[in-house]
């Protein structure tokens, strides 16, 4: 938790990489707002944005552990980078 007792998405994000389940949830939890705000700018449908958010969020999900600050390997994939850095 940070000082404003909200989660630290990279720091859920490392112990996501690490097989840490509960951590993934959070993050995804954490991040799902902000994951739709940004896909919301492009799909104007609510519908069709929460499913690209849902596109996302299994995205993250699935590839948590393959780039990032715990492998050494830049953040190459957009979904991940959006995480990591809000772009």
């Amino acid at each position: 938790m940070t000082e404003a007792g909200t989660a630290d998405p990279e720091a859920l994000a490392r112990r996501a990489a690490d097989g840490d389940n509960a951590a993934l949830e959070e993050l995804l939890r954490l991040i799902q707002p902000r994951v739709l705000r940004q896909v919301s700018r492009f799909l104007p449908y609510r519908q069709d944005a929460e499913e690209a958010t849902q596109d996302v969020l299994l995205k993250v999900a699935t590839r948590i552990g393959t780039s990032g600050p715990n492998t050494g390997r830049p953040i190459s994939d957009p979904a991940l980078s959006m995480v990591f850095h809000g772009e």
